[in-house]
């Protein structure tokens, strides 16, 4: 979309690929902000909220979803299972990508 004001500027997903290269991780680095966006099935906005970066992903969700009902995807992120059964009790069901147990 700004393409041309930022010619140089990596994709999130090669920004990803690249990373490890210069420091071990990409957790634990992120010093801004970040933008959640509940999205419909159409890709229109429907919710959208500003945290800095040390704020929990989990933790706007609940404040987005409000007034919404069905399905809502997140990434790892957003795993909570306090969050999951808050919002299954305003009837949203919170779909995540599962996390492998590390150790």
């Amino acid at each position: 979309m700004y393409k041309k004001e930022f010619p140089n500027l990596l994709s999130y997903t090669r920004f990803l690929a690249v990373m490890p290269r210069v420091i071990k991780s990409t957790m634990g680095w992120f010093y801004g902000f970040k933008i959640h966006l509940i999205v419909n099935y159409q890709g229109e906005i429907v919710a959208a909220k500003v945290t800095t970066g040390n704020v929990h992903d989990a933790q706007p969700v609940e404040a987005l979803a409000q007034g919404l009902t069905g399905k809502l995807y997140g990434d790892k992120g957003y795993l909570s299972k306090a969050l999951e059964a808050n919002l299954f009790d305003k009837g949203v069901a919170l779909i995540t990508t599962v996390r492998k147990h590390e150790g």
